[in-house]
């Protein structure tokens, strides 16, 4: 048997060059799959990829830009995150951490009874929220505000945001205009 097919491969090297070709796209089907789900396992499971609607983060994060995050890792205080509150990826910056209490008065919040040292251009309201001031955040909670302080929908009218629906600290931004 093995005779008839090096015969029939010796007689018609068409057929072999079929065989070699159909081999080599196989091969090129398989190495395409593999890399697309890698991709796709670091996608979901390391990083993300956002774009930021609206001007809440203005001026680090500006309305369309897209938006890289690393979900693995430590969060800090001061670090822009992506988070998921109603079905809907906000953008903000980490103010306080878990074991931080969190307090207000006339000149703005303060974390561990002290202000924090921010480059924010934008005076800090303090406003009734989900918990009642001081709050000492428990594990896996944080407290996450705009940079854009005027624009409200963050942890003073949303509560804190928990570690499970932070979507990863942004490591890197694509400025993208006109699009």
């Amino acid at each position: 048997m093995e005779n008839e097919v090096l015969n029939d491969e010796q007689s018609n090297p068409k057929i072999s060059e079929k065989k070699k070709v159909k081999k080599a796209l196989l091969h090129l089907l398989i190495k395409l799959t593999v890399v697309a789900l890698i991709i796709w396992l670091a996608l979901v499971f390391i990083f993300g990829i956002f774009r930021l609607n609206g001007n809440n983060m203005y001026p680090a994060l500006r309305d369309g830009d897209l938006c890289v995050t690393y979900k693995l890792g430590e969060y800090h205080s001061s670090d822009v995150v992506a988070y998921e509150i109603g079905n809907q990826i906000r953008f903000g910056r980490i103010l306080a951490r878990p074991g931080d209490t969190v307090d207000g008065n006339e000149q703005g919040i303060l974390i561990n009874g002290s202000h924090p040292s921010e480059e924010i251009f934008y005076p800090t309201q303090i406003l009734d929220t989900d918990f009642t001031l001081p709050y000492t955040l428990g594990e896996g909670e944080f407290v996450v505000l705009n940079d854009y302080r005027s624009d409200l929908s963050d942890s003073r009218t949303n509560g804190v945001v928990t570690k499970d629906a932070l979507k990863g600290k942004v490591i890197f931004i694509f400025r993208r205009r006109g699009f």
